[in-house]
């Protein structure tokens, strides 16, 4: 996830592991804390600069980045809890493997 534009998320899960981390991702963004979860969606998922939703919800850019930030870490945390993510040298997604294959409901 960058600061900027964000690239579109893919919905199949026939497009391979970061497609189903994408339906993950969309899922574990609404329960973060509201004022997080908006920050992350329109930034990261909608691709709005940060810039964007400071001036549409009339708060300075500096509180969207953190909230963005804060979003990320929290997005992040609960992904390797419940997974092994392998990347490769682009940091795309080919790989995961749940840390207990029987819990499907809490990941991804």
């Amino acid at each position: 996830m960058s600061g900027g534009a964000a690239e579109p998320v893919v919905e199949s899960a026939e497009a391979g592991p970061g497609a189903l981390l994408a339906a993950w991702l969309r899922a574990a963004v609404d329960r973060l804390p509201l004022e997080l979860a908006h920050a992350v969606r329109a930034c990261e998922l909608e691709g709005k600069t940060h810039g964007e939703v400071a001036r549409a919800l009339g708060v300075p850019r500096s509180t969207i980045s953190s909230r963005v930030q804060r979003g990320r870490a929290e997005l992040r945390a609960a992904l390797l809890q419940c997974c092994h993510v392998e990347l490769d040298a682009r940091q795309r997604v080919v790989g995961f493997e749940r840390r207990k294959p029987t819990d499907r409901d809490a990941c991804c």
